[in-house]
């Protein structure tokens, strides 16, 4: 039996600006992929999304795949720690490949896993403040 992701805390944001949300407590992962758990810290800003305004119709800010873009946010702004404080430092495509794997743990449908996960590869370059690509 191959183990799978899954999430192992609920997400509590608060909204703090127009598009800007605070982690009101830790987001915790298990990742199959890098095989260990990944903290996203309480206090942590995420964007959400960061789709687009004439893509929300379809992809809007936040939906279903929150948990999935709040730890990539994480590992683009190196905000990502273990379970003991370390942080820890993903490539941008396993930063990217955290978000696809997270979306689906927590059933977000397959047509907006590969356009998330699309969009940031082509996209979300500029934004990557980790290690190589």
């Amino acid at each position: 039996m191959s183990e799978t992701a899954h999430v192992m805390t609920p997400l509590r944001l608060e909204k703090i600006g127009d598009h800007l949300w605070r982690l009101l407590e830790p987001l915790v992962v298990y990742s199959a992929r890098l095989r260990g758990i990944l903290v996203a810290p309480a206090g942590m800003v995420t964007d959400l999304a960061s789709t687009p305004r004439f893509v929300w119709t379809f992809l809007p800010k936040s939906g279903a795949y929150d948990y999935g873009c709040v730890m990539h946010d994480g590992a683009y702004t190196g905000d990502l720690q273990t379970q003991d404080g370390q942080v820890v430092h993903l490539i941008r495509l396993y930063a990217d490949r955290l978000l696809d794997e997270v979306n689906e743990a927590t059933g977000v449908s397959g047509a907006s896993r590969w356009c998330l996960y699309h969009a940031v590869r082509v996209f979300s370059g500029s934004y990557f403040h980790g290690l190589g690509g």
